[in-house]
């Protein structure tokens, strides 16, 4: 398997326990908190915009999660043969890693004060043609 180097030097079965232990488990207990957390939010009070925002926040990171590493380990447990050619598994794996440039996006987008500063620094910065 091209796909990853430590992948490459154990078995598939093992892979195979591997990948439904940590990302089938995972994921499933993930979706189940969030569903009760949305739940427990409207049945025993109601929940400020903030505790909102923060879980939106968290679902999203979520999502963005399982859209970056489900390719990856698609390609890694249908290409058992190694067939598929090498950009396939290059392109999976740099998806995957890129997750964690994503979630810096996605905190940055959903902080309020995080856009005030970008837009009060950056868009004087460029009124003013230099940067302090």
């Amino acid at each position: 398997m091209r796909s990853s180097v430590i992948i490459g030097l154990i078995s598939l079965r093992c892979v195979i326990v591997i990948i439904i232990v940590v990302f089938v488990v995972v994921v499933t207990i993930t979706a189940f908190l969030f569903a009760f957390i949305q739940v427990a939010h409207k049945a025993v009070f109601m929940a400020t915009m903030e505790a909102i925002r923060r879980v939106k926040t968290v679902f999203i990171i979520f999502i963005a999660f399982v859209c970056c590493w489900t390719p990856y380990i698609v390609v890694v447990l249908l290409d058992t043969s190694d067939t598929l050619p090498l950009p396939v598994h290059l392109y999976t794996s740099m998806l995957a890693h890129l997750h964690a440039s994503i979630n810096f996006v996605i905190y940055g987008i959903m902080n309020a004060n995080f856009r005030a500063y970008f837009a009060a620094h950056f868009l004087a910065c460029g009124r003013r043609m230099r940067c302090m």
